[in-house]
């Protein structure tokens, strides 16, 4: 229950906290949407630009590769993070420190970075791809659904490894040891107990990956080739020198959306179903694999941690290869970085500089927004909660 709201220096706060969110937040939907039911010619109400998508499988098909490849990189991630999450909590594993830093730096490449790397290496001119053709073996299009797919997902599941992880780290032993004395133990123990406790933030994780695979932009600019999806065909519309598009490319936007504010809903429905309160009391015991498993558990980590980290390493290897002009030539050599630092000095610092303030921003932010939903709630700090999310 809401306590009555007072008029103090946290109501201000409040207040303050809804004007943020009004002018960067509701003014700008407000404006697309807008956009999206207007003429381009006469600037008055029309459906048209809605109409126009859904009467053409050119754009429209758009929207379906979209949910396709984002449902596909979710489902997966979700697979591959929690998998990674139960054996990296439950198990020991070697250099298990290492293994986090090196999941966690995977997740801080930029979309264009990530698509750039595995263009260089399963491209046409590729180094896997000239390595497997000298040996008569055609290599796999990076290109496509399919390279979305790989890459969105070694890019994203360090979300749902991060989430489930630390919700394991919550679960309280009793209640395993109460279910072993009930007769549950193995993949029965796991479904049962520890699966239900953790689907909230299982979920958590999955809209997090859903939205930024929804969102991306990079990857499929760089290797979608023929693959369109909302993101790429928006900028398309907006930019096009063929008539003004940008209403049109603002009624797609406005599509996008509704469809991730309705995946939101939905899912907030389910996680307010199935929230549970746990304490850590009494952490999960860490167990040792023996034998031929704890070689595949080992291998299997590494081999996907090294998977996830080829962008980051194939960036670093290629930053250090002579240049011609946008061709790489034989032999190494600090040329790259001498032009960056003599030329680019600026745009580097301005990088670091605007990154370390919106940090700041949106820490002292998120704090406020969750000091006010929590310890002052009201009707307006509800209001501040539906926005923010």
């Amino acid at each position: 229950m809401n306590k009555k709201f007072q008029w103090d220096f946290w109501a201000w706060i409040t207040l303050l906290s809804i004007v943020i969110f009004g002018l960067f937040l509701i003014y700008p939907l407000f404006s697309l949407f807008l956009s999206a039911f207007q003429d381009a010619t006469t600037g008055e109400f029309t459906m048209e630009n809605f109409t126009h998508f859904f009467e053409r499988k050119y754009y429209y098909q758009s929207m379906i590769n979209s949910f396709s490849v984002t449902a596909c990189v979710t489902i997966l991630a979700v697979i591959i993070g929690t998998a990674l999450a139960y054996f990296m909590t439950l198990f020991k594993v070697r250099g298990k420190n290492i293994v986090e830093i090196c999941i966690i730096i995977s997740l801080l490449s930029p979309p264009f970075i990530g698509a750039y790397s595995w263009i260089l290496i399963g491209g046409r001119s590729g180094i896997l791809t000239q390595w497997m053709a000298g040996m008569g073996i055609d290599f796999p299009s990076i290109y496509g659904f399919a390279g979305i797919l790989l890459v969105l997902t070694l890019k994203l599941y360090p979300f749902i490894y991060l989430y489930v992880a630390g919700a394991m780290k919550n679960i309280d032993s009793a209640l395993i040891e109460a279910a072993e004395s009930l007769g549950c133990s193995g993949i029965k123990k796991v479904v049962t107990i520890m699966l239900p406790l953790i689907t909230p933030t299982i979920l958590a994780g999955a809209l997090m990956v859903f939205m930024n695979a929804m969102a991306d932009f990079g990857t499929p600019m760089l290797i979608g080739e023929g693959f369109n999806v909302m993101p790429v065909m928006i900028y398309s519309e907006f930019i096009n020198e063929v008539g003004d598009q940008a209403n049109f490319a603002a009624a797609m936007a406005a599509i996008m959306v509704l469809i991730t504010s309705t995946i939101f809903m939905l899912q907030k429905y389910v996680v307010n179903k199935k929230s549970f309160t746990m304490s850590s009391l009494r952490p999960l015991p860490v167990g040792e694999m023996k034998g031929i498993k704890n070689v595949v558990m080992h291998l299997c980590i590494y081999l996907l941690v090294a998977l996830s980290m080829i962008p980051q390493l194939v960036v670093i290897y290629t930053s250090f290869l002579k240049t011609n002009g946008a061709i790489f030539v034989d032999g190494y050599s600090l040329d790259s970085y001498r032009t960056i630092f003599g030329s680019l000095g600026t745009a580097i610092s301005n990088t670091y500089i605007f990154s370390t303030a919106a940090m700041a921003v949106i820490v002292f932010l998120g704090m406020t927004v969750a000091y006010l939903t929590t310890r002052k709630k009201s009707w307006l700090t509800d209001i501040i909660d539906t926005l923010t999310m």
